[in-house]
């Protein structure tokens, strides 16, 4: 029997592709790995069935999942938003960009928009946690410290407060302190609002994921460098949504945390 080329991936950076396509062959899987020129690793293509393309290239892309029989894709690993209007592109791609350029969108109606597209092809969008469960953040207090009673009443302010700023599409983070938000995240990603926070007394950082997020391409995720510029700013602790966020390398994050003191919770929606 051959084995399954059903599954592909898209990938962006960091170490999830590589988890990932490691994952399914220990399952006697076979993926078909697409690459991204000046984004993906290109040690994910060593003596794997792989092929790498310009982002634009959304025809090229789309023909070589379908040239290989997938019919279930995932994307995962840090991609930044393209500028549309400089964008090299082939004919499909072109016309992708053009529904674009005539659209008001923010990040998550871009993300629905382009799931669409694939799907439009026969292939169906799955989320790297269908495969990869450990990956999510549980419920609970994860390390030594813990929240007081009166961080716990601040952060449930700062739930409601980072979903709301989600629902408008700003995005997932929002940092908070017995005093309100001090500040809401950005363009420019969690970090810069961590790091614009600095000094900020009992500071917390809360990272939820949005109301409307297609979680299948688009999961709150956090890391060793979120916990670092935590702790770079003198946060108190960091809370995110269990079962919708990620940790990246998540034995190493709760260590960090309890090196430095800091508590780290996953919080039930």
């Amino acid at each position: 029997m051959l084995p399954s080329k059903e599954i592909g991936l898209i990938a962006g950076q960091g170490s999830i592709p590589e988890c990932l396509a490691a994952r399914w062959e220990s399952q006697g899987l076979t993926p078909v790995i697409l690459g991204l020129k000046g984004i993906t690793d290109p040690s994910l293509y060593k003596n794997r069935i792989a092929a790498e393309f310009s982002i634009g290239q959304a025809g090229h892309i789309l023909q070589f999942l379908k040239s290989h029989g997938v019919t279930k894709l995932v994307m995962v690993g840090a991609l930044k938003r393209p500028n549309f209007w400089t964008l090299r592109t082939d004919f499909v791609g072109l016309k992708i960009v053009a529904k674009l350029l005539f659209r008001q969108m923010g990040d998550d109606s871009l993300l629905r928009f382009i799931r669409r597209e694939i799907e439009n092809f026969g292939i169906n969008v799955v989320g790297v946690h269908d495969y990869m469960p450990e990956l999510l953040c549980p419920a609970g207090v994860l390390t030594e410290t813990s929240p007081a009673d009166d961080d716990l009443k601040i952060i449930q302010v700062g739930f409601a407060a980072a979903k709301q700023h989600g629902a408008d599409d700003k995005g997932q983070s929002i940092v908070v302190n017995s005093s309100g938000v001090c500040a809401v995240e950005g363009h420019d990603g969690t970090n810069a609002l961590i790091t614009s926070c600095a000094g900020q007394p009992n500071a917390i950082l809360v990272k939820v994921s949005k109301p409307q997020q297609d979680l299948a391409l688009d999961m709150p995720t956090i890391g060793i460098s979120t916990i670092r510029h935590a702790i770079d700013a003198g946060l108190k602790g960091i809370a995110i949504e269990a079962h919708k966020t990620i940790i990246l390398d998540k034995d190493d994050v709760i260590t960090l945390c309890n090196d430095n003191g800091l508590f780290l919770m996953g919080l039930k929606g």
